[in-house]
């Protein structure tokens, strides 16, 4: 059987809108100011390129000599507050124009992987390379074209880690999935003058203040209860039952319907909850604090009082 959706404050006309999602979004192009990036060659093996134009994953020969080339890119994820929750993480990575290597050419499937150890674009080299992890690693797939783009490529889990951990955010690596010869990806890295070219990355968050499981115990259903106090100034405490596991979001909206606070948006086991929320940055007014989790909708009206 469906569970009920639950409207309260029926005259409000957009509380009978359909949920929309609308956490911070930031966008980030790879940049001098915005991260760093470096190729390693192996047969450059203690030459650092930290200024280089390609941003790839090579294997070939040069006048008969092996050689593999890797990436290695970060980006500044500080404007994201640790506490966040990363909801989506998309990287955008573009076919480099100009490359001075090979295009995108041959077997060449290959791997962004998670960096696990601290580098510097100026001093990594193929013979100091950093280390990396195959958890979470994302495939990109062989390429139809020389000049293909991979957009929107699903980095969410490795971001997710490097936002909750700011001391850990190495970055990502670029490598072919099998480094034989004449197979290269080739994308333009964060030098490259073509702006729209650098890579991408883009993530949407909600912030999470202060979420408390008070109590394990199954509710029979998902209620939202009245905010206590109410009226408050400039903190109130919300308290939510979740009856399933489930995605759940409890947002806080202005009379006109505009979403001005995030409070909740994650996967939450059954149990009962509390979260708190900080008016302090808001003029005295009446808001309205909307739950969503599982098909249930239910809606509080709370008065801030300054």
């Amino acid at each position: 059987m469906k569970k009920p959706i639950y409207f309260i404050i029926a005259l409000i006309p957009f509380l009978f809108s359909s949920f929309v999602n609308s956490q911070s979004t930031v966008s980030i192009r790879l940049g001098p100011s915005s991260g760093q990036d470096c190729l390693v060659l192996s047969n450059f093996p203690n030459t650092a390129f930290p200024e280089h134009s390609d941003l790839a994953g090579l294997a070939g020969t040069v006048q008969g000599i092996y050689y593999a080339g890797r990436s290695y890119f970060r980006f500044d994820l500080s404007e994201i507050p640790s506490d966040s929750n990363v909801i989506d993480a998309r990287l955008s990575l573009f076919a480099n124009p100009n490359p001075s290597n090979n295009t995108h050419d041959g077997l060449n499937r290959s791997y962004i992987r998670s960096v696990t150890t601290p580098w510097i674009d100026a001093d990594v080299t193929f013979d100091n390379q950093p280390d990396f992890t195959h958890a979470n690693e994302v495939v990109l797939e062989q390429s139809n074209s020389p000049y293909e783009d991979y957009t929107n490529i699903d980095v969410t889990e490795i971001v997710r880690q490097m936002v909750s951990e700011p001391e850990n955010n190495h970055g990502f690596m670029l490598a072919l999935r099998l480094e034989g010869i004449y197979r290269s990806m080739n994308f333009a890295s964060g030098e490259c003058p073509d702006i729209s070219k650098r890579p991408l990355l883009v993530v949407t968050y909600g912030t999470i203040s202060g979420i408390q499981n008070i109590s394990s115990g199954i509710p029979a259903e998902f209620n939202l209860y009245q905010n206590f106090p109410n009226p408050f100034n400039p903190v109130t405490s919300i308290k939510f039952d979740v009856a399933g596991a489930a995605i759940t979001k409890i947002g806080v909206y202005d009379e006109l319907g505009k979403e001005v606070s995030v409070l909740v948006n994650e996967s939450l086991n059954p149990g009962s909850y509390q979260v708190q929320w900080d008016g302090s940055r808001f003029s005295s007014g009446a808001y309205y604090i909307r739950m969503e989790s599982d098909n249930v909708l239910i809606t509080k009206k709370i008065v801030l009082l300054k």
